[in-house]
């Protein structure tokens, strides 16, 4: 298993190496704030210190809807090869759609035609980011962030329901602890779970401190036991 830590600043890399960590997970809204020569120096720092860049979070900002009448196509796939092509010059594995503002499902919208125009937006990337070989995962994100695939088995659901083989799924231990999951419901995702996210338990999102390891070994003996 490799381990990474996520990063929106410069200093991450020196940082990374420094404490072995064995990739970057990189948010891309920060990439896109950078200038060409900050690209430049990111890069090299990579090469420096000898850091990957594994994945990208923050994949999409306010600019497109994933839900709603208002998600449109072709501004959808436009903004979507734009963010690949930057996101591939560091060649990662795989891309989380978190973005729960853009995939909140508006008051009153029927559910099932929000499943759909979910799928379709989601395949669209897919299909794209296969392109360039990267994977694309959906984050299951806490009822405070979207009204819309909270847990680790709806996010199962909803890769079963576009059907591209390009999606698999993510569990994030923070949301799943928020959201009062069950632990074994962990079990469910042998063969399909691509990435995961870490954080303590708590409200203040933190990495593990001492007191967390017994919480933080019950879900690493999950995941080692689904095969991850």
């Amino acid at each position: 298993m490799k381990i990474g830590i996520t990063c929106n600043k410069l200093e991450r890399v020196a940082q990374a190496a420094k404490y072995g960590f064995d990739y970057l997970e990189v948010s891309l809204k920060w990439l896109q704030t950078l200038s060409a020569e900050e690209l430049d120096e990111f890069e090299a720092e990579l090469k420096k210190y000898g850091v990957t860049v594994d994945a990208f979070n923050c994949f999409y900002g306010p600019e497109v809807k994933l839900m709603g009448d208002e998600m449109d196509k072709e501004l959808l796939d436009q903004v979507t090869r734009e963010n690949v092509e930057l996101a591939a010059r560091f060649n990662p594995a795989v891309v989380v759609i978190g973005s729960g503002g853009a995939r909140t499902v508006p008051d009153g919208f029927p559910l099932e035609k929000a499943r759909k125009i979910f799928a379709e937006a989601v395949d669209l990337a897919a299909n794209i980011c296969a392109e360039k070989g990267i994977k694309v995962v959906i984050e299951p994100l806490r009822h405070k962030e979207t009204n819309f695939i909270n847990t680790i088995l709806e996010g199962k659901e909803m890769g079963e329901i576009i059907g591209n083989p390009n999606v698999g799924c993510l569990i994030d231990f923070f949301h799943f602890a928020q959201n009062g999951e069950e632990i074994d419901t962990i079990d469910q995702l042998e063969g399909k779970l691509i990435h995961a996210h870490l954080a303590r338990p708590s409200d203040d999102r933190l990495i593990p401190r001492k007191e967390d390891e017994p919480t933080i070994r019950i879900w690493m003996e999950k995941l080692r036991k689904i095969g991850y």
